[in-house]
């Protein structure tokens, strides 16, 4: 019996495709696309580097926010 393949599904944070959304003016669906890849030129890559910046700036306050909490007990 052969296993069917499964596709990986990307987690996206919701609330930073809403905010390059909105800072480009396209849709959450055209943000997620270029972040897959489907869609492809100038503006796509915008929007994946914005999405990746949002990104490791979220990171980086839950890491200073777990770090202030860990010695403020």
């Amino acid at each position: 019996m052969m296993d069917k393949e499964t596709k990986k599904r990307n987690k996206y944070n919701e609330d930073i495709l809403k905010a390059v959304a909105i800072r480009h003016d396209v849709s959450v669906d055209y943000v997620r696309k270029s972040l897959k890849g489907t869609s492809k030129g100038i503006v796509p890559d915008e929007l994946v580097k914005d999405y990746n910046k949002g990104e490791a700036d979220l990171k980086q306050v839950v890491d200073q926010a777990i770090e202030k909490f860990k010695y403020n007990t």
